[in-house]
């Protein structure tokens, strides 16, 4: 499903007096505050849903797939 598709869902489930335009505010709003929360670290919890955390990943050797020399990844945090 695409963020469209998404979209196109919310404003046929709320009805005729929204527009594709509104729901896509409302959709927008909606992930920019999921996004927003993960990017401050906290764990979300949607109940019937799922839940999003943020780990962090260690920095760790990996290895160039194009010619094989290991390279050092450096700590990320990851959702």
């Amino acid at each position: 499903m695409t963020k469209a598709d998404l979209v196109q869902r919310v404003a046929d489930t709320i009805g005729p007096g929204v527009t594709k335009r509104d729901a896509a505010v409302v959709v927008d709003s909606f992930l920019n505050a999921i996004k927003d929360a993960m990017g401050e670290h906290q764990n979300i919890e949607i109940r019937g849903f799922g839940t999003f955390k943020v780990r962090e990943r260690k920095s760790r050797l990996a290895r160039n797939p194009q010619d094989g020399r290991p390279d050092q990844t450096p700590e990320a945090f990851a959702a």
